[in-house]
């Protein structure tokens, strides 16, 4: 009979008819939906117009439309949980691939710092160069005599990169155990 959408504070009804298919009895029903959001009241009216006794109808009617009310909320939930499931598995997966890109562009940088230590080392051995290839590649064997200075500004620069690395280190320690 009529339907008023629900907005700026106010509810949302629907009015129907429904008539007896033997005596045509006459019954009214009001829907009311009230609240915003995922709070939501739900009030059903479902009454006789003629005589005391409906044989149950109107309660069986109410009935009804909750159930089906309550099975379409269902449906509405259960997607959105997919929803989630999915857009959680995206994630997972999204991470994995970056993980293993990383993990990839690492060892080909190993890939490629070995390359060159075997180059310099090759380099190193190769005819007219003085020496022994284990002297000619390692500098603190091939100095032995280092200045006091050379060896504290050696010191310090290892000291600096240690703890340029200490932090990254713990960064991904965090963000592992956060994950």
């Amino acid at each position: 009979m009529a339907e008023q959408p629900p907005g700026d504070g106010r509810s949302g009804m629907i009015e129907a008819v429904d008539r007896s298919r033997i005596f045509g009895f006459t019954d009214d029903i009001v829907i009311r939906v009230s609240g915003a959001g995922r709070d939501a009241k739900v009030d059903v009216r479902s009454s006789s117009r003629h005589g005391q006794h409906d044989l149950g109808r109107n309660a069986e009617r109410v009935r009804e439309l909750f159930s089906e009310v309550k099975t379409r909320l269902a449906e509405v939930e259960k997607n959105e949980t997919m929803e989630k499931t999915v857009a959680a598995r995206e994630q997972r997966v999204q991470k994995a691939l970056t993980a293993k890109e990383k993990r990839r562009q690492t060892k080909a940088q190993e890939v490629a710092a070995r390359k060159a230590k075997a180059q310099a080392k090759a380099g190193a051995t190769a005819p007219g160069n003085s020496g022994s290839p284990a002297l000619a590649s390692d500098p603190a064997r091939s100095a032995p005599a280092q200045s006091p200075q050379a060896a504290q500004s050696a010191q310090e620069q290892n000291t600096q990169q240690r703890r340029a690395e200490k932090p990254k280190s713990l960064g991904r320690f965090w963000q592992q155990l956060l994950e």
